[in-house]
């Protein structure tokens, strides 16, 4: 929801009208939308990547899947190997 309220218009602005700078290129908006942008597509990779080591887990043992991911456990990280 970030991405396309913040990034999305400013990048597509700067894609239809080249010659805008975001107020110039050491500016405040230029760098906080580059920042956002790294930070929303990391936390993107790191949640489908989460979401992969969960679903493998459940495929690999799928009798002791329940038991070992309660919500308590899932809420504190007490995982035991």
């Amino acid at each position: 929801m970030i991405c396309a309220l913040v990034v999305i218009p400013f990048s597509v602005y700067s894609s239809l009208a080249p010659n805008w700078r975001f107020m110039g290129d050491d500016s405040l908006v230029c760098k906080s939308t580059s920042y956002l942008q790294v930070v929303l597509l990391s936390g993107t990779i790191y949640t489908y990547a989460w979401i992969g080591v969960d679903r493998y887990a459940a495929f690999m043992k799928p009798s002791r899947y329940e038991v070992e991911h309660t919500p308590t456990r899932c809420k504190y990280g007490d995982y035991k190997s």
